[in-house]
């Protein structure tokens, strides 16, 4: 008995596997949408979960400066994952913030791109309590620096439910 309904399953499956795809798996594309017509080339972006620094690339326009919370990003096209834990345990924000900001020059914008992870059951391993952490912590010490403001813009506006990856993005701009 049990072995027909996992034939029928698998039957199912095999004839329409896209219907058990997520619609929308990451909200990146409309992030990038509403955010790209306000970002200048040399504007720095910030991604708080570095394996997302790929699909922020992807979709963003080109021009832009790429780091992650591990520090700056030389190609944004793939995330390295060599040493990656120890890199980012290694990388505190109270080191890796001060030179990314003191990258950014007066009039140029910083995006900070940062996984929503309240109330997430699936945060919980030691990768991802250092990303939920670590994006905590860079939104705080941007948040309170004074050369930089905080501009009205913020995405995406509307949230489609995104089921494996949620990013919410904050614009500021450097003033002096």
């Amino acid at each position: 008995m049990v072995g027909a309904i996992a034939l029928i399953f698998i039957v199912c499956f095999m004839a329409r596997p896209h219907a058990f795809e997520p619609q929308y798996k990451s909200d990146m594309q409309d992030i990038a949408a509403e955010m790209a017509p306000s970002l200048h080339p040399g504007d720095l972006v910030i991604v708080g979960q570095p394996e997302s620094t790929p699909l922020a690339y992807y979709y963003l326009p080109r021009g832009l400066r790429f780091a992650s919370t591990i520090g700056p990003v030389k190609d944004p096209s793939y995330m390295n994952w060599v040493n990656a834990m120890a890199r980012y345990r290694a990388a505190t924000p109270s080191k890796v913030v001060p030179e990314l900001l003191n990258s950014v020059k007066p009039g140029q914008q910083l995006l900070f791109i940062r996984p929503l992870t309240e109330g997430v059951a699936n945060w919980e391993a030691p990768w991802t309590q250092l990303i939920r952490r670590s994006t905590a912590q860079f939104f705080q010490i941007i948040d309170a620096d004074k050369e930089f403001k905080q501009e009205p813009i913020v995405a995406p506006h509307n949230y489609r439910g995104a089921c494996c990856i949620a990013d919410a993005a904050v614009l500021f701009k450097k003033v002096s």
